[in-house]
């Protein structure tokens, strides 16, 4: 069988199929790329059928779409709870039991991790702006699958050594772990009114990427809080207009 290496899941497929089982992406379909080089990452067609080890994913709907997953035996997955829609009465569900005090909550309300022989995730703590857990996602010994859902339109860029960007940061989708990133703090020339205010409040926040790897952005995502003062943080690379 004649195999192609799919451009967005960078794995060996079949050409003959209409999208790749191991991501999702279509086969036919062209590549659009901008001007400065972020690639389209095309959605999931409706009713696309994904295998990750000896389990299958099938895909339903495209502006919420929904995963239902067909577990083989010794595989297993993890959620959190409040996307569950529906399980077999045989599917066993437990909590599933997380390092570091899990306490991340939504609307108030605690988020449970839900596990169906699932697989647990390394949690790194950040701060502002990027959220206060970074999810480091990896399979050992057998294949792994990661399922997300941006609003929006996604692109991916492949970052060179050294190469850097400056994107908003809850634009951020996902990134390789070999891409770093920082603060990027930017002071406008003209302060305006900010006399009334502190000067170090009177800026805008970025996240500046490092390469080399590959880095996702949505294009539908919430604009940066406003913040006080900021006293202290991580490495930061500045600008001054």
């Amino acid at each position: 069988m004649n195999t192609y290496i799919c451009r967005y899941c960078r794995q060996p497929s079949d050409p003959n199929a209409p999208t790749c089982p191991l991501c999702g992406a279509p086969v036919d379909i062209r590549s659009v790329v901008s001007e400065s080089g972020w690639v389209e990452q095309p959605p999931i067609r409706d009713m696309a059928r994904l295998q990750c080890g000896q389990s299958h994913v099938q895909i339903a709907g495209t502006t919420v779409p929904v995963a239902e997953f067909n577990l083989a035996p010794e595989d297993w997955i993890y959620f959190s709870h409040h996307v569950l829609l529906w399980t077999e009465p045989r599917a066993r569900l437990v909590n599933m039991p997380m390092r570091g005090g899990w306490n991340r909550k939504m609307a108030g309300l605690p988020l449970v991790m839900v596990e169906v022989r699932g697989q647990n995730s390394d949690d790194r703590e950040m701060h502002y702006p990027m959220g206060r857990y970074g999810d480091v996602f990896g399979a050992q010994g057998a294949p792994g699958l990661l399922l997300l859902h941006a609003p929006g339109n996604v692109f991916i860029r492949d970052l060179r050594q050294g190469e850097t960007l400056l994107i908003q940061p809850s634009s951020l989708l996902y990134r390789d772990v070999t891409v770093r990133q920082t603060l990027h703090l930017e002071y406008p020339r003209n302060m305006g009114l900010s006399f009334w205010r502190s000067s170090w409040s009177y800026r805008t926040i970025w996240v500046r990427l490092w390469g080399p790897g590959r880095v996702a952005v949505q294009s539908v995502y919430e604009p940066p809080e406003d913040t006080e003062t900021i006293r202290r943080h991580s490495y930061a690379t500045t600008h001054h207009w």
